[in-house]
């Protein structure tokens, strides 16, 4: 599947979700995602824990943060996304 979602919070996001990281992987590898992001609010506990799952799936992991940020007075949250090269195919 060449979609993937870039907004998925997990149970890490305190009063956002209910999601479990292994649970979260499992799906999407039964959906046929190829690639899978997680992008927590503030906090990025759940990073080292989806990146193996991803890597055990088979599964591209992207990594990603939701965070507040103010200019000119007004808070916005910016979705922040790192980028990574990954051969996960050997």
């Amino acid at each position: 599947m060449e979609f993937s979602h870039l907004q998925i919070r997990s149970s890490y996001s305190f009063y956002q979700s209910t999601i479990k990281i292994p649970q979260l992987v499992k799906k999407a590898k039964e959906a046929g995602f190829e690639a899978l992001a997680l992008t927590d609010d503030v906090v990025m506990y759940g990073v080292v824990p989806f990146y193996q799952a991803c890597l055990e799936a088979g599964i591209k992991p992207i990594i990603g943060i939701h965070v507040p940020i103010e200019a000119e007075g007004q808070m916005t949250k910016v979705l922040m996304l790192a980028e990574m090269i990954l051969d996960i195919s050997s």
